[in-house]
């Protein structure tokens, strides 16, 4: 699954390790220990079983796909000259030895520019983009909500398990779930610190997801927007809430190539880098 991702200088073993790990212990024991006594539902049950193929189908596709990787330059000296001599226009990428097309950003883990670069996922071992944001969000989305719905039944099942022992007693579930399962008192806490950055995460997305701007362009978001009338930030890639989100998701074109646009048509403004330049080294 992982071989063509992975490389000698690009290596998120430690992550890759602790998320299979735990998915499968996760599993095992929703299965020995929590399914017998929360005795769930069979829509519950059909729920789980959807989102684990959602989420284990969109994940497969995030590790194999290309995020939008940018072409590297052969000669790099004469792209140089070109720009000194003001005969191109674009940021440039001194890493990738080319110009970095509009809206990528230099990924230092895959050591490559992505266009409509959001970030660097350590799980998946790739970078999300404009080629993989889609299956980035429907598998963050999907594992969230599976776990709302494992820490859901494993609430029931050691209430169940404790007859007479509320739910809202905080200190006696966990008390009593460690001495039930001890394994699944750490698998549940561990589920419990990663809902909180996945649920963060996934509001942090979908918010986003309205402007038609990445995460990565909304943290730096003076660094790349375009400076409008009367110097105030303008926001040129909007087209609007549903359009964005048929973009975000390749139901919808996209207005131009973002792999190869370095400037944006008709505008007189170049897209700023971080130290306000429009031809600068990345």
């Amino acid at each position: 699954l992982l071989r063509s991702r992975l490389t000698t200088d690009n290596q998120d073993f430690a992550y890759l390790g602790i998320l299979h790990s735990s998915v499968l212990v996760g599993y095992s024991l929703w299965v020995r220990v929590v399914l017998p006594l929360a005795a769930p539902s069979i829509f519950s049950s059909i729920a789980i079983l959807v989102l684990t193929i959602v989420a284990g189908t969109a994940y497969w596709r995030l590790v194999r796909s290309d995020p939008g990787f940018t072409a590297v330059a052969e000669d790099f000296d004469s792209m140089l000259d070109d720009a000194a001599a003001g005969r191109s226009s674009g940021a440039f990428c001194r890493h990738c030895k080319t110009r970095k097309p509009l809206r990528s950003e230099h990924c230092l883990k895959c050591k490559r520019c992505v266009s409509k670069y959001s970030h660097h996922c350590p799980w998946a071992n790739n970078c999300v983009g404009g080629g993989n944001q889609g299956a980035s969000l429907a598998c963050l989305l999907a594992a969230t909500l599976l776990m709302y719905l494992f820490e859901a039944q494993t609430l029931v099942a050691v209430t169940n398990s404790a007859r007479g022992l509320s739910m809202w007693n905080v200190f006696g579930l966990i008390t009593h779930m460690y001495a039930l399962s001890p394994s699944l008192f750490l698998v549940f806490a561990w589920g419990v610190i990663n809902t909180l950055w996945m649920t963060r995460l996934s509001y942090s997305t979908l918010l986003y997801l309205r402007t038609g701007l990445t995460i990565h362009e909304n943290l730096t978001r003076k660094a790349y927007l375009y400076a409008g009338p009367g110097r105030s930030y303008a926001n040129p890639f909007d087209g609007g809430s549903m359009l964005n989100i048929k973009r975000f998701f390749g139901l919808a074109p996209e207005p131009y190539d973002w792999s190869s646009l370095y400037t944006l048509p008709g505008s007189e403004h170049s897209a700023t880098e971080r130290s306000g330049s429009g031809s600068m080294m990345a």
